[in-house]
């Protein structure tokens, strides 16, 4: 894994600090993590992450 640029969302941003999760991509996988805590980070692919979405929208 090389060096990851990590993005939060849009929602995480203000002068308090809050936990939120983070987004990184590198060679077609994605990567998660929690802000506060970076490690472990999961490891996933852009449908399987779409298929995980919309099944908590339902």
């Amino acid at each position: 894994m090389s060096e990851l640029t990590w993005q939060k969302s849009s929602f995480s941003s203000g002068d308090v600090p809050q936990s939120c999760i983070e987004v990184a991509s590198d060679d077609g996988r994605l990567y998660l993590r929690e802000s506060e805590l970076p490690l472990p980070v999961l490891v996933t692919d852009a449908a399987r992450l779409a298929a995980l979405l919309a099944a908590v929208r339902r």
